[in-house]
């Protein structure tokens, strides 16, 4: 258990101070509001609640059009639709507010309002990372660590920003892995009830919470637990669905059944993590989700600590069942990588674990396998600070074998300080991380995504 006391509260103000700070920079610059219209939609959606109690914002979902239910056309855009049942309404209240504090809720939304919430929202989930991290380490190191990590990490910074309904999903997913880390907390059965429900009513992809409470309650022989996660997920299905009756269950029905007639596929994971990673719909990437994606297998296989695989049993179902829930519910084209955002802390914390692991087990190889796989991050920040092409053919090749140095010294009698370099290799990391966000350039973005969209991804398919 990591208890509280002065010191640490300073550590963890900073790191929330820093987080805060990186996520305001520029946050209405980027994401690029034009890239996706779904900010809007959550916007217009919570703010005709708040304004008028009717559910109403922009949909493409055709049973709205067959069945005329559209309460505002649009020129070349998607008409507003009302009641619009397309998801739950509690995520929506947040940018609904912000939007109803300035404008009358058909006002075309501003992002410098809607937002802020998620700024907010973004820090709180650091903090929370952070509570669930002292949960499983004892070492103070290793917490601050997973909060630095997902709160400068370019991607998490740059997704926490959007208004998508998965950045509150982020909180109820930490909260319920800080209550089952919790055994001895107090009305433990009421409270992963209460988050479970609150995810669902938050969007139906929530849905993926109780099912996870529900799952491991059953791995770890926890009967409470189980009974938790079914609970859960049963009153926050009825709840959704007494919602969508209350205003037109036929219709509910009918987008719920057209929602789930997503075309699937067998390359979806490949696809979204490795051929079109991104933060919105463009290809972007840092390394730090393919360095989660390769340490939660890592994780799930067990080979964590020495104490055994099932102190970590909950993050690995969690992991698990969230990339299957992905693969299922989500089309093999579809480029929404807020999609995957739910996964980021999981990927912190499985970061966290592999590299405490290289400590322990004196595995440098294995750091130096990690090192390359981040070797994206010092590209996409020399690419935005606009001298990557300058950079020497020499200076390349010193920068791949860069990580290999942690065992290059345990061969000598110096190998003492492989484990400050490598302390020092994972700040050159978070430096490298707060450099990029600093420097981000929007026309090297584009850039990146036509270099790999046309070169990379379209030469697979």
């Amino acid at each position: 258990m990591f208890n509280f006391s002065f010191k640490k509260v300073i550590f963890y103000g900073a790191i929330l101070a820093l987080a805060f700070g990186l996520r305001i920079f520029n946050y209405v610059d980027f994401p690029i509001g034009s890239e996706t219209a779904d900010e809007s939609a959550w916007a217009f959606l919570g703010a005709s609640l708040i304004q008028e109690g009717q559910p109403t914002s922009w949909s493409y979902f055709a049973p709205y059009y067959d069945q005329n239910y559209i309460y505002a056309e649009r020129e070349g855009e998607a008409s507003l639709v009302r009641p619009d049942l397309d998801h739950p309404p509690l995520f929506a209240l947040l940018p609904g507010l912000a939007h109803t504090l300035k404008n009358n809720w058909q006002t075309f939304p501003s992002l410098k309002l809607i937002r802020l919430p998620m700024i907010l929202l973004g820090t709180i989930n650091v903090g929370l990372l952070m509570i669930l991290a002292g949960r499983y380490f004892e070492k103070k190191r290793y917490v601050y660590l997973a909060g630095l990590i997902y709160g400068l990490a370019p991607t998490f910074v740059f997704g926490s920003r959007l208004v998508v309904a998965e950045n509150l999903l982020i909180a109820w997913t930490l909260l319920a892995l800080i209550i089952l880390a919790s055994e001895k907390l107090k009305y433990r059965w009421r409270l992963l009830v209460g988050v479970g429900v609150l995810a669902i009513l938050s969007k139906f992809s929530g849905v993926i919470v109780p099912i996870s409470i529900l799952v491991y309650g059953l791995m770890s022989k926890d009967k409470k637990v189980s009974q938790a996660g079914a609970a859960g997920l049963g009153l926050g299905l009825l709840l959704f669905g007494l919602y969508g009756a209350f205003y037109n269950f036929g219709l509910f029905l009918a987008i719920l059944l057209e929602q789930g007639a997503r075309d699937l596929g067998l390359a979806t994971l490949h696809h979204r993590f490795f051929l079109h990673p991104g933060v919105v719909e463009k290809i972007f990437f840092d390394g730090w989700v393919f360095f989660g994606l390769l340490t939660s297998m890592f994780l799930v296989a067990g080979r964590n600590i020495k104490e055994g695989s099932n102190k970590f049993l909950s993050l690995s179902v969690f992991v698990v069942l969230n990339i299957l829930f992905i693969l299922a519910t989500s089309g093999e084209n579809t480029y929404h990588a807020w999609y995957d955002y739910m996964l980021y802390p999981l990927f912190v914390m499985a970061i966290v674990i592999f590299l405490k692991n290289i400590f322990e087990e004196k595995n440098y190889l294995l750091f130096g396998v990690g090192w390359i796989v981040m070797l994206p991050l010092f590209k996409v920040g020399l690419t935005h600070a606009g001298i990557y092409d300058e950079t020497p053919t020499l200076m390349m090749r010193v920068m791949m074998g860069l990580g290999f140095l942690p065992l290059l010294f345990s061969w000598t009698k110096f190998k003492k300080l492989s484990p400050k370099i490598i302390w020092l290799m994972i700040g050159m990391w978070l430096v490298a991380s707060i450099g990029v966000i600093l420097v981000f350039n929007q026309f090297f973005y584009w850039e990146m995504d036509n270099l790999f969209r046309w070169q990379w991804c379209a030469e697979f398919f």
